[in-house]
């Protein structure tokens, strides 16, 4: 009857977790991370891209601005010689070397985020520069240098001629900043696009975080449930098997001495002697 006995199983019963799973939501978050660490910084480079944009755009504004107030002061000085237009010729002209500072140094700060995107426009720049300056030079100023001419109700058809002339020049100044405005209009409208982009990927990086955050849990959760599940179970075995021994030594003939038996095999002769710890 003794040898039908089972053996007494272990308290604890150690259960495989699933590392391969734990291990690919690791690395799928650490991607998920550095994706969403790069969106950022690409949203936060065409934000600041856009900010130089908008400044260039507002300093090609003034010098728009400033040519055309040089340009109708010197048509109305063709037609009345007054000198207060000279004065207001004098007054634009001077603030257009502080505007090409600002603009090189706006330039210079768009070029330090994107400078591929933002190549094509310092050729539009030098493009616009070179035109008022050419301007100036064959026409503008030789229109103030010269001396007083007669005017009345009628104006003369040379004045008209070389007010004809006037627009012709100041017409390929137009173009230049037309041209360096559309520039800058395209290049802020990808950054708005690029940007929106980056955006909704950040935003679905942070949900599948998300989800892989919620699915991490529940599988902590169940691992936990099995893991407590099996210990209660291999206690309710161990009590089983400890009781139907207990029931069997009992009802055996001769009285029997239960001892913990160590790990390994007990030798035969200490097992008659009562000594199952091997000491004999």
């Amino acid at each position: 009857m003794q040898d039908n006995v089972p053996e007494p199983r272990p308290l604890r019963k150690r259960i495989r977790s699933t590392p391969l799973l734990i291990g690919v939501l690791v690395v799928l978050s650490t991607i998920l991370a550095v994706g969403g660490i790069l969106a950022t910084l690409t949203s936060q480079m065409l934000f600041n891209n856009s900010r130089e944009a908008l400044a260039v755009a507002d300093i090609r504004q003034e010098i728009e601005s400033v040519s055309e107030r040089m340009d109708q002061a010197t048509r109305d000085y063709i037609l009345t010689r007054d000198p207060q237009y000279l004065t207001q010729y004098r007054d634009a002209e001077s603030r257009l070397p502080d505007l090409w500072d600002r603009m090189a140094v706006e330039i210079d700060a768009m070029e330090g985020t994107l400078p591929n995107r933002n190549s094509q426009l310092r050729p539009l720049v030098t493009e616009l520069h070179s035109n008022i300056d050419r301007w100036q030079s064959t026409w503008a100023d030789v229109q103030m240098r010269r001396g007083s001419q007669a005017t009345g109700a009628a104006v003369s058809t040379e004045t008209l001629r070389t007010l004809t002339s006037g627009e012709q020049s100041f017409a390929e100044v137009e173009r230049a900043n037309e041209d360096l405005a559309e520039a800058l209009r395209v290049i802020v409208g990808q950054n708005n696009a690029q940007r929106n982009n980056a955006g909704n990927v950040g935003l679905w990086i942070l949900v599948v975080m998300g989800l892989i955050s919620v699915g991490s849990g529940f599988v902590a959760l169940r691992t936990a449930q099995r893991e407590s599940r099996v210990e209660e179970e291999a206690r309710e075995r161990e009590e089983n098997e400890r009781r139907r021994l207990q029931a069997v030594v009992d009802n055996l003939p001769v009285p029997v001495r239960l001892a913990s038996v160590p790990d390994g095999p007990v030798p035969l002769d200490a097992l008659i002697a009562g000594d199952p710890a091997g000491t004999l």
